[in-house]
């Protein structure tokens, strides 16, 4: 899937709740986390939305984290890479 297709999947009608939508491709349900900028940096937050009660009753699941930022500035990248 190309980043325009991810894309087009974060619509309300595949919503499930707040940064969190459900997409049936093939025999797969894919799980899309839609996070916005540091959001990714609480572990707990993603691990929270990827065992959302909303989310135990669907089997075959498959996950897609997507981290977007309205600006991201290079130096704060390299800092968080090298914590890494």
């Amino acid at each position: 899937m190309s980043k325009t297709d991810i894309l087009k999947l974060l619509n309300n009608k595949n919503k499930i709740d707040d940064c969190l939508y459900l997409v049936k491709q093939d025999n797969h349900n894919l799980v899309l986390l839609d996070l916005k900028e540091h959001m990714i940096e609480e572990p707990i937050l993603v691990e929270s939305l990827m065992y959302s009660n909303k989310l135990k009753c669907i089997s075959n699941k498959k996950y897609i984290i997507i981290n977007r930022w309205d600006k991201l500035e290079e130096d704060y990248y390299k800092r968080s890479y090298l914590l890494y």
